[in-house]
């Protein structure tokens, strides 16, 4: 299967690789929305709960996106170098670690959800419901890891529609559990907001299942075998790229966990706030989706030496990427109130919500070129530039515009902070991506002509 990234045109190759990935992606960000629809329906208690919640998993999913990344990373630039046998052994290492990690992630999920909560509010009944949220998932933190990191694994052969195939199943599993077990439909026990959970865990339970399968039974690229010794070299090298992966996807979720505690007085405002950030989900998951297709591209050219084929994908990532998160821009500053009335928005939250959604929404003019410098940049092993792009964004642009804007202008001028982040980002990855661009990408044929 690899063998069409050295050979199809990049076009054709992009909308191959691509293609299943963003609707694997969409659905994902779909049946975010539809838990968000459901889960609307038992109150803004809950809607808040669930926004004080969303961080923390964040914080687990990008466990599994750094892993997922790091191996796919190392998979792809193994597979252009033409080291299969070393491809292979990526898998058990990226395996392992997923499991120890999953396990220390569902301890700490069931233990501490309560006090988690309660730095955030003080309202008992939003600390019960967020608790039990978060604990009721913790029980499947395994399996959503390894359906992150296996599909990932998968797409670094060039395999891309048996990860969708399995994404779109676990996806659609979800959303008919969903209304079945949280309000009890057809004889099933009325769940409540344990009831989402529950249903969450059940579709990627099956994910992981469909694509360990494929992975050991009926992928031929990668030859895995099993081994009694695991390689701790290549568990670095995959954590190498995972750790800044982690952290710069980690800082996401700080940058959120610290809106919504300077928010704690404004329960719609935090309502607003997570309704925003699963419609968020469901506009930035397709562009993922095209990173995932594009990263294996891009690091198959960069391990094969080959400029030409990488300069091609990532100039078609960049113009995809940049349009639809324009149209993106244009929908969501059109139609706020009707998408915010879809959520069962309180009258407080349809006062403030239009407003805060068309400010933040300004970020996505900047958002299309940080993505695909940054996918870019983990293609071929820059994790440490991306990292840093993060924290550019995250800490010192929303934390520290929010701190500042909330200083000086007061507390409904902290949304400005999402844009003025993203403008700090975009001239960071400009600069750097040229810098890099001239200095190692160039110089790709140049190696080849040499060998």
């Amino acid at each position: 299967m690899h063998e069409k990234m050295a050979e199809w045109p990049i076009k054709k190759l992009v909308i191959s690789m691509s293609g299943p990935a963003v609707i694997s992606m969409t659905v994902q960000g779909l049946y975010n929305v539809v838990d968000g629809f459901f889960l609307a329906r038992l109150g803004q208690r809950v809607i808040t709960a669930i926004a004080i919640a969303i961080p923390f998993f964040y914080i687990v999913f990008c466990i599994g996106i750094a892993l997922g990344i790091g191996a796919n990373s190392l998979i792809s630039r193994r597979l252009g170098a033409k080291k299969i046998q070393e491809a292979g052994e990526v898998v058990e290492v990226t395996l392992l670690i997923t499991c120890i990690l999953g396990i220390i992630a569902t301890i700490g999920g069931v233990v501490f959800s309560a006090e988690f909560m309660s730095i955030f509010t003080a309202d008992s009944k939003v600390i019960a419901a967020g608790s039990e949220y978060i604990s009721a998932l913790s029980w499947f933190f395994i399996p959503i890891l390894g359906a992150i990191t296996t599909e990932k694994m998968i797409q670094a052969t060039g395999e891309m529609k048996f990860p969708m195939y399995t994404s779109v199943l676990g996806g659609v599993i979800n959303m008919i559990l969903d209304p079945i077990l949280i309000f009890g439909l057809w004889g099933a026990p009325k769940m409540g907001i344990i009831g989402a959970s529950v249903a969450s865990g059940i579709g990627v339970l099956v994910t992981v299942v469909l694509n360990l399968y494929k992975l050991y039974v009926s992928e031929k690229t990668l030859n895995i075998h099993f081994s009694k010794k695991l390689s701790l070299k290549t568990a670095g090298s995959i954590l190498s790229i995972g750790i800044p992966t982690f952290f710069m996807q980690a800082l996401v979720s700080i940058a959120m966990m610290y809106m919504a505690y300077m928010l704690a007085k404004e329960q719609a405002a935090v309502a607003v706030l997570g309704i925003y950030s699963r419609i968020n989900q469901f506009i930035v998951l397709p562009v993922v989706g095209v990173a995932q297709g594009t990263m294996p591209i891009l690091g198959y050219s960069y391990g094969a030496r080959n400029q030409k084929r990488f300069t091609h994908t990532f100039n078609v990532t960049w113009l995809s990427i940049t349009t639809f998160m324009l149209v993106c821009l244009v929908l969501l500053e059109i139609f706020a109130t009707p998408v915010l009335k879809v959520f069962n928005a309180s009258p407080a939250m349809l006062e403030i919500g239009p407003r805060i959604f068309r400010i933040i929404a300004l970020s996505f003019i900047f958002m299309g070129t940080a993505f695909t410098v940054n996918t870019a940049f983990f293609a071929i092993g820059k994790a440490r530039q991306a990292l840093f792009a993060s924290v550019l964004r995250q800490l010192i642009g929303v934390v520290g515009a929010a701190f500042i804007l909330i200083k000086f202008f007061g507390i409904y001028y902290i949304w400005w902070a999402y844009p003025i982040a993203e403008v700090l980002a975009f001239i960071y990855v400009a600069v750097t991506c040229a810098k890099i661009y001239k200095n190692e990408i160039l110089k790709l044929s140049e190696v080849e002509l040499r060998v």
